[in-house]
């Protein structure tokens, strides 16, 4: 078995670290899991445990969904939380919405629902995680920085690709390895 999902990997510039080391600092005495900004990417399916023996269906499924989908820009700018304002669970920097993502987004869900994957029920809300929240008191600095960074636009990247990953969970937190990479057309 193996811990897979696809994702259009992030390479962050020095703004898009500047932003994330600023979440780490302030928030450095709360019970976070901070993401290695090495890591960053946009979820576009999370398949878990797989077994090996669906490995060539799901390549299959992921080339097939590239096949019309353009190159494209994407701006990632603002910030927020998921969970309840008393409860974060997540912290996250969103995208600028963008059709050619959403796109290969609905081409994934639906290649793979013909190999019996269910399509995530709530709609797609494309972001990079760069916290997950175990325990926070400090609510009134989180507000501050979410608000602070809100409307900022932290980076631009050109989307030639996307892949299929495997993560090996570690102590010192995940490993990403890069399976397979997906071209996307070019203009």
């Amino acid at each position: 078995m193996r811990r897979l999902f696809t994702a259009v990997k992030i390479k962050p510039d020095p703004g898009l670290k500047k932003v994330m080391e600023d979440f780490r600092n302030e928030l450095r005495n709360e019970k976070i899991k901070w993401v290695n900004p090495e890591n960053i990417h946009i979820t576009l399916k999370f398949f878990g445990e797989t077994p090996e023996k669906k490995l060539p269906l799901i390549k299959s499924a992921l080339k097939e969904s590239s096949e019309d989908v353009f190159s494209f820009d994407i701006i990632i700018k603002s910030c927020g939380t998921f969970g309840s304002p008393r409860f974060p669970r997540v912290i996250w920097l969103g995208l600028e919405q963008n059709e050619e993502l959403k796109h290969l987004y609905n081409n994934i869900n639906e290649n793979l629902s013909k190999e019996g994957y269910t399509p995530e029920k709530r709609g797609f809300s494309p972001h990079l995680t760069i916290g997950r929240v175990k325990h926070i008191k400090d609510l009134y600095t989180l507000d501050a920085l979410t608000s602070k960074y809100n409307e900022e636009k932290f980076m631009t990247q050109k989307v030639n690709d996307f892949q299929l990953f495997e993560s090996i969970l570690k102590k010192e937190g995940p490993e990403y390895i890069v399976l397979e990479n997906f071209k996307l057309l070019q203009e």
